[in-house]
């Protein structure tokens, strides 16, 4: 599109030089000095156009990233607010089961659905609706800590959540395990597209209407270990 309107302006200019000869009699040789100008300019501005383009388009997809981040935060924060068993697994993200939740792994498997057995498998999403998917989403949380008692017994309290969203011009990083966790930077930038996540969300999700959810909080930020024994996932 940069380069048809600068096409476009080159054709006008050209126009105008030549009315300008016709009206004024001006030499044909200032004529040709004139396009070979014009044509210099548009020249030095066209990649600065195209790389304007490019640029709407990767903050274009950077918003659609983070909207869809936030619905799945958004979800997952839906499901818990109605009680979720431990046994339910699929309810929930996939558990990182060691170390600090940002340090968990890119993921190295694609799966067609949101519910994937594992950390390190994303799933397509289609946000145009164009039967071809534009970003693969991972979404993982900690341990967390459970209900002991009461009518929630063996529900999940809270846990910390995480989502990273790259481009779908990473899927072939991903299968090759070349994957990064840093999110790309907001300046335009093609190689780090194809490798980062877009964005990454980290927060926690908690079901907080229950009289004895404050508690559970306060147990979880302590570091206790989870009430559920029946835990086995």
């Amino acid at each position: 599109m940069a380069t048809k309107t600068g096409q476009d302006e080159y054709l006008k200019l050209l126009q105008l030089a030549l009315d300008f000869q016709n009206n004024r009699g001006t030499s044909f040789l200032e004529v040709l000095a004139a396009i070979f100008i014009i044509g210099t300019v548009l020249a030095v501005s066209a990649p600065i156009l195209a790389l304007v383009a490019a640029s709407q388009v990767h903050t274009r997809q950077v918003e659609q990233a983070m909207d869809l981040a936030q619905s799945e935060i958004d979800l997952i924060q839906t499901r818990m607010n109605r009680g979720v068993s431990v046994r339910d697994n699929q309810q929930l993200p996939p558990k990182v089961t060691s170390g600090e939740l940002t340090d968990a792994p890119p993921p190295n498997d694609i799966k067609d659905d949101t519910d994937s057995p594992a950390a390190t498998a994303a799933f397509k999403v289609d946000v145009d609706k164009n039967n071809e998917p534009d970003f693969l989403v991972q979404t993982f949380r900690n341990k967390g800590m459970c209900f002991g008692s009461g009518s929630s017994n063996k529900e999940v309290a809270v846990f910390r959540m995480g989502v990273r969203v790259y481009s779908m011009a990473a899927k072939d990083n991903l299968m090759n395990n070349r994957l990064e966790t840093q999110v790309a930077s907001l300046q335009f930038s093609g190689k780090e597209r194809t490798t980062r996540p877009l964005v990454a969300f980290y927060t926690e999700i908690s079901r907080s209407d229950l009289p004895f959810s404050l508690h559970a909080y306060e147990r979880y930020l302590a570091g206790s270990e989870t009430n559920c024994s029946s835990d086995s996932s």
